[in-house]
């Protein structure tokens, strides 16, 4: 659905304020502030990673709680399937603060978040992965990552290779009895795997249920145990058969 690993120098066409002290930046080497920061990044080791950089210089005074927010272009989920977020950090640094995403517009808003040290070397990226609400499925979305600043200049924030994936499994339908005359699991008769006879699996539902052109007959339990009993006795018959023939021979 979405994916971003800032390997463009750019941040992925995101948004961020242009009046705010304190911004995301990109880059390929080490943070500018020892102790602090990722060496490089995650996807190559040779690419670009976005960061905040919370030194201090002559054209800003950073504070503690200071943000940093870059917001993404509009996402569009596509129906019925859950979506999943996944994102790469490092927040190596003694005064590391708050890394937490947010969806705009959802109530509430954050989705994900993490504060204080994780890493003790700049070497180190984490993985963070989890599924994101069920009311955004189906729809156009943004999202924001924000940064907050810790109480001093050891707490570079770093993240990169974001993605949004939306996977389907297989979705087992429950009918009820009213359609069926069954409780609970509606099963799939086949001939091949329940009876031992060849030719093509028949899977019996109603035309609603599974979108068929045609008609589809609908076979009720009583009748599904009559073709296995008259099968059995097929089969029994035949054993009888070649064992007759076989006594004659000797």
């Amino acid at each position: 659905v979405y994916s971003c690993n800032f390997d463009y120098g750019s941040i992925c066409s995101w948004a961020h304020p242009r009046t705010a002290p304190m911004k995301w930046l990109v880059r390929t080497d080490s943070t500018q502030t020892p102790r602090t920061g990722a060496n490089k990044d995650h996807t190559s080791g040779k690419g670009r990673y976005a960061y905040i950089e919370t030194t201090s210089s002559s054209s800003s005074n950073l504070s503690p709680g200071e943000r940093a927010v870059i917001t993404s272009p509009i996402v569009t989920a596509g129906p019925s399937c859950p979506l999943t977020m996944s994102l790469y950090y490092n927040m190596y640094g003694q005064d590391i603060g708050t890394l937490l995403i947010q969806v705009i517009h959802l109530q509430p808003p954050t989705v994900w978040n993490l504060t204080g040290q994780q890493h003790s070397d700049g070497n180190t990226w984490t993985r963070a992965e989890f599924q994101l609400p069920d009311a955004l499925i189906g729809k156009r979305f943004q999202f924001l990552v924000m940064g907050i600043r810790g109480d001093g200049p050891y707490g570079d924030i770093c993240i990169d290779d974001i993605t949004i994936t939306q996977s389907c499994s297989e979705v087992r339908q429950i009918r009820s009895t009213a359609d069926f005359g069954l409780e609970g699991e509606v099963r799939q008769i086949r001939s091949s795997a329940d009876f031992g006879l060849e030719g093509e699996v028949r899977q019996f539902s109603s035309t609603a249920d599974c979108g068929l052109e045609g008609e589809v007959r609908q076979f009720d339990l009583l009748q599904i145990w009559v073709l296995k009993a008259k099968f059995v006795s097929l089969v029994l018959l035949q054993i009888l058969v070649l064992k007759a023939k076989f006594v004659r021979l000797h």
